[in-house]
């Protein structure tokens, strides 16, 4: 009967102690994910400040950095080739083209040609 209640007593701890250690092992998981959901969060916001830094001087850049974030999410397969317009350096030319095509203006100071 002693021998019994010894080895009852050597499972029970045995199972305890797995679940402390399991139980462990799942708040340090946790902690993990929690200091990277803060650090990715902390991130984001400081490339929103920046963002909004370089914004409030200059919104065209802003409008145009939208634009092209839009582009890469609607045409992901999309090459986008951006370059200063001929005319003026204040303004871009946005090409789109696929990965097989490769048509570019005859004239590179302001041709209208290309599969823009």
């Amino acid at each position: 009967r002693a021998r019994m209640i010894h080895e009852a007593n050597v499972y029970a701890e045995g199972v305890v102690k797995g679940a402390s250690g399991k139980a462990a092992a799942v708040v340090a998981e946790a902690n993990g994910a929690k200091a990277e959901r803060v650090a990715m969060a902390e991130g984001a916001a400081a490339v929103f400040l920046e963002l909004r830094k370089a914004s409030e001087g200059n919104p065209g850049t802003t409008r145009f950095r939208l634009y092209m974030e839009t582009v890469d999410r609607i045409l992901p397969t999309m090459r986008t080739l951006v370059r200063p317009d001929g005319a003026a350096l204040d303004d871009f030319e946005v090409w789109f083209q696929t990965g097989k095509t490769r048509i570019f203006p005859a004239d590179p100071s302001g041709g209208k040609e290309g599969n823009r």
